[in-house]
């Protein structure tokens, strides 16, 4: 009962302190990756069929980014002098960049390996 009340000050005193929009800003920038995966998902899907290998190939090119993510964030958060919040920021503007050119990655991948029309415009 006592670690009940301690985990509850402890969890107060963080939502209270000057730290608590970077934790909210951390949890708010997951739900793009999860997005990304449902628009990746669907854009595979209209190359390979709705079929267990697309799924899978999301589903792991999901986990090793969080995977990848995490050893090089750990790596990241130990060096001293790195200024954490701008690096991280850095590397979540990357991350939207590439979601801009994914799709036409994505449909220039298709022409090579599953043979789809590409025509330059169209982003389907």
């Amino acid at each position: 009962m006592i670690a009940a009340k301690d985990r509850g000050r402890r969890v107060r005193n963080i939502l209270q302190s000057s730290t608590s929009p970077y934790y909210a800003l951390f949890f708010v920038s997951g739900f793009p990756a999860l997005i990304y995966q449902i628009v990746w998902q669907r854009a595979l899907f209209t190359f390979y069929g709705v079929n267990i290998e697309s799924v899978t190939v999301i589903v792991t090119a999901f986990m090793l980014g969080l995977g990848f993510g995490s050893l090089a964030g750990g790596t990241l958060s130990k060096l001293e002098r790195l200024p954490l919040l701008p690096v991280f920021g850095a590397i979540e503007i990357g991350i939207g960049l590439f979601g801009v050119f994914s799709l036409s990655l994505f449909h220039r991948v298709a022409l090579v390996s599953a043979g789809a029309v590409y025509d330059g415009r169209s982003t389907r």
